[in-house]
């Protein structure tokens, strides 16, 4: 008889006797396992182990795959700021009522989101027990938002450490509690965790530094009004986005951060310890001065979205880079004297204040969308329309012009118009009035003259809502309609060139504008709802 000496088949199955002796065939012992002991089994693993265990068999990873989904939103509205022992014992039979399916089996938690508006202190152990049980299982996503108030004011629960024993976690969210340092040991680690977001959190730096690095595969970062003095924040190499609110200083060690949203409210932001250089979006509010800006420019090469919350400190603002495509800035507190944008391939441009820029230079070629908002506090006379006119004038048709206006007089006559100055109306695309707070005397007529008359937009927006708001619309509609001018003026003004007016009305859900019948205008407008936009479409 001829000896076989053929090498075993490496992939070849494990096969096993049958106790005949005659046949063989293939074994999975796991497969064989009742349903009941498999969840059993799992019940006491560790939730990131639980899902690992897909791998070891067919049935194993059929019975994984085929557990359902669970998501958990729970809500507790308090107002009153006295303990309701009744209210709060309803609550928590609700939360355990709902979580029981979780206890004594295993279940996939794709988000657990828990909002209590006024936390009492006989939730604390039950805030301890909900908080266990969902981590126990595999969880995704932990949302967790409490308030405690009180007669000695805010105060903050101290957060379960069996948080970070859920090593599932890709998102979790924490806002109103506080972090001591005891509570994340060495050897606790967040391996799955994607976004952090802390919020009203009291923590110290060294509990901040521990927990960003027990999370290495962090993509996004989030610490605001939790009152850190400083913020350091390792190199860890997923990181792509960082929003923080400190008191002094901020330093990054994450090379491949790609956004930062911050403010510093006591000291200047720090370049030299920004080691970023991959930097792409900049918000900022905080001290800075021009050369500041200037060296912001040399040190990142690739930033392209640049936003300025504050110009504090800063007495004129020289922005120059061939990078930069969109620009925002807010003059809302501080005003530099001078503001030159040298900026060709800029494609955006916002700027939000309470004043008309007093100085301003632009060089911006490729500017295809720019956005005006402006907070007129001050009285609307023939000077700020004319200080308006020249900065408009400065862009391209695309503008938009939003305007919020808290003023008591408004003061304006064509006839003066031309006998100061004799400006060019530019063109706009769209003129929307955010919210207009005048007396009961201010004259409306002069507003729309004045707006006209620095502007031809192609739509004038208003928000049908506030008593105000109201009477501009109706004031609007009925000044449209007059289209012979009654002012000795120099020149053409809106009424000599408006040929016609559509009215059109848009629900505060953004559908399509609907056109207004013109016999059926006075109509619409009395059944306005609120939210609701009138759209005056303008043909020049």
């Amino acid at each position: 008889m001829e000896e076989n000496t053929a090498t075993p088949n490496k992939k070849q199955k494990r096969t096993k006797y049958d106790g005949t002796m005659n046949t063989m065939h293939t074994a999975d012992p796991l497969s064989l396992l009742p349903e009941d002991l498999v969840q059993h089994i799992l019940f006491f693993l560790p939730p990131r182990d639980v899902a690992r265990t897909s791998i070891l068999s067919k049935s194993w990873r059929i019975f994984w795959n085929s557990l359902p989904t669970q998501n958990f939103t729970l809500s507790y509205y308090h107002d009153d700021r006295r303990e309701d022992s009744e209210a709060t014992s309803k609550f928590i039979k609700f939360v355990d009522d709902s979580l029981q399916k979780l206890r004594g089996q295993i279940a996939k938690i794709k988000s657990f989101c828990l909002f209590i508006s006024n936390y009492q202190q006989n939730l604390c152990s039950c805030m301890d027990d909900w908080i266990g049980l969902v981590t126990k299982n595999c969880i995704e996503e932990l949302d967790i938002c409490i308030f405690v108030i009180s007669a000695e004011g805010v105060k903050r629960s101290v957060l379960p450490q069996a948080t970070f024993l859920a090593k599932s976690l890709s998102v979790l969210r924490l806002q109103g509690f506080t972090l001591e340092d005891s509570l994340l040991r060495g050897d606790m680690m967040l391996p799955c965790l994607k976004i952090l977001s802390l919020s009203h959190v009291h923590l110290s730096e060294l509990m901040t530094e521990k927990l960003l690095s027990s999370c290495p595969s962090l993509e996004e970062f989030s610490l605001l009004t939790s009152r850190v003095v400083n913020l350091y924040v390792p190199n860890l190499p997923k990181l792509k986005k960082v929003e923080a609110d400190v008191f002094n200083k901020i330093q990054i060690e994450a090379l491949n951060l790609q956004i930062l949203d911050c403010t510093c409210i006591l000291s200047e932001l720090e370049l030299n310890k920004l080691h970023c250089n991959n930097l792409k979006e900049l918000r900022l509010s905080s001290p800075i001065t021009n050369r500041w800006i200037q060296e912001l420019f040399d040190k990142f090469h690739f930033l392209e979205t640049l936003h300025l919350k504050s110009l504090k400190r800063c007495q004129w603002a020289f922005i120059s880079t061939h990078k930069l495509k969109r620009l925002s800035v807010n003059l809302d507190i501080y005003h530099p004297e001078v503001l030159h944008i040298d900026a060709p391939n800029l494609k955006s441009y916002t700027y939000q204040g309470d004043i008309v820029p007093s100085s301003f230079h632009m060089n911006t070629s490729g500017l295809q969308f720019a956005e005006i908002k402006m907070t007129a506090t001050s009285d609307l006379d023939i000077s700020w329309f004319l200080k308006l006119n020249k900065y408009l004038g400065m862009f391209h048709k695309h503008d938009v012009l939003a305007l919020v206006i808290h003023s008591d007089v408004i003061t304006f006559n064509p006839e003066e118009w031309t006998d100061i100055y004799t400006p060019q109306p530019c063109n706009l695309d769209r003129i929307k009035i955010i919210h207009i707070s005048l007396t009961i005397f201010s004259n409306y007529s002069a507003l729309l003259d004045g707006l006209l008359c620095c502007a031809l937009p192609r739509t004038l927006q208003v928000k049908y809502g506030s008593g105000c708001n109201n009477k501009l619309i109706k004031d609007f509609h009925q000044q449209g309609r007059i289209q012979q001018c009654s002012f000795n003026c120099n020149f053409l003004c809106w009424r000599h060139i408006l040929k016609d007016v559509k009215i059109k009305t848009q629900s505060y859900s953004g559908t399509e504008a609907e056109v207004v019948e013109q016999k059926r205008v006075f109509e619409s407008l009395q059944n306005l709802e609120y939210g609701e936009q009138v759209i005056f479409e303008f043909t020049w």
